[in-house]
């Protein structure tokens, strides 16, 4: 049986930025307040010719440039304060204390993942957990819904990475459900944190009557990537461009990093060549390729990238 690829994660990092936020630029508040000072002066020069003519040049050494810079330098910062009160109202720009007010819509509260203890301060629900948190919220309408397992699974354990409801259409049991968990980046959790997802998931206001519901650790998928850049002679430091190109290469694996995630093949030297401009081959000495198992999660267990400059 295949299964298509679909991350239960929801990626905010492709959004665009809003068009409401402004891009701020001092320099173009300068030159607004000059040239609004011209077209101003013109015409108090109409009543009174003998006035001295300028224009936004001319004004660059007078005291009048002066008083522009300082009136752009409070423009932007309100402009600023503008940009981060529309930021506070969008759950993924909002920050801290904005976020913990704008989640009280769901009756959410940041979670505390590990209490204080003796010099040690109590470790929180981060704000992308929280976040996810509180999107998924509204996929969790009723008991024994997919978005509630997700929903109740994360509440659990803020620390989970990625989970996965299996059902009868995808393993064919009539009555069977299984959720399979993994914690960040492919890790296994331990079995407290089974424990803790298996006890909030498992209540009896969460799950439906007569089903079910069991819940796994995911199998790790281990594979190892190894690969050979090609530079060119003339581009940048070739160490440097070895260095970012392992870099695009551990983002991408982490993205595959899922539950059911599938890694084709060439999908590491194809995040190896990031734009082309400073890579010319890819060398794949360990290919790899993962099909997708909903138990399953692919784990990247070393990479090792090195680097060649052509002749």
């Amino acid at each position: 049986m295949s299964f298509a690829y679909a991350p239960t994660a929801i990626d905010l990092t492709g959004l665009p930025v809003p068009p409401v936020l402004e891009v701020l630029d001092s320099e173009a508040y300068i030159q607004q307040f000059l040239n609004k000072f011209v077209a101003v002066w013109n015409r108090f020069r109409l009543d009174d010719p003998t006035l001295p003519t300028y224009t936004a040049q001319n004004l660059e050494g007078e005291s009048t440039a002066a008083l522009g810079e300082a009136l752009a330098f409070v423009r932007t910062l309100d402009r600023g304060r503008v940009n981060d009160a529309i930021k506070a109202l969008l759950p993924h720009l909002a920050e801290a204390g904005d976020l913990d007010n704008l989640v009280l819509r769901r009756r959410l509260k940041r979670l505390v993942v590990r209490a204080a203890d003796g010099n040690r301060a109590a470790l929180m629900e981060t704000d992308a957990q929280l976040v996810r948190r509180y999107l998924l919220s509204f996929d969790a309408p009723a008991a024994g819904s997919v978005g509630r397992y997700l929903f109740d699974a994360v509440s659990a354990w803020p620390g989970l990475g990625d989970a996965r409801v299996v059902e009868q259409l995808d393993h064919g049991r009539a009555g069977d459900v299984d959720l399979v968990i993994t914690g960040e980046a492919g890790a296994l959790p331990t079995d407290e944190q089974l424990d803790v997802v298996r006890e909030k998931v498992r209540a009896k206001n969460a799950r439906k009557a007569g089903v079910s519901l069991a819940v796994h650790k995911a199998k790790q998928q281990k594979y190892e990537g190894n690969l050979l850049i090609v530079v060119p002679p003339n581009g940048p430091a070739p160490e440097q461009v070895r260095a970012d190109a392992q870099e695009r290469v551990r983002k991408a694996a982490l993205v595959r990093a899922l539950c059911g995630g599938e890694l084709p093949r060439g999908y590491l030297s194809g995040a190896a060549y990031g734009d082309g401009s400073n890579v010319l081959r890819v060398i794949d000495r360990n290919p790899v390729a993962i099909q997708p198992d909903l138990y399953s999660v692919p784990y990247l267990e070393n990479l090792t990238v090195n680097v060649d400059v052509a002749a």
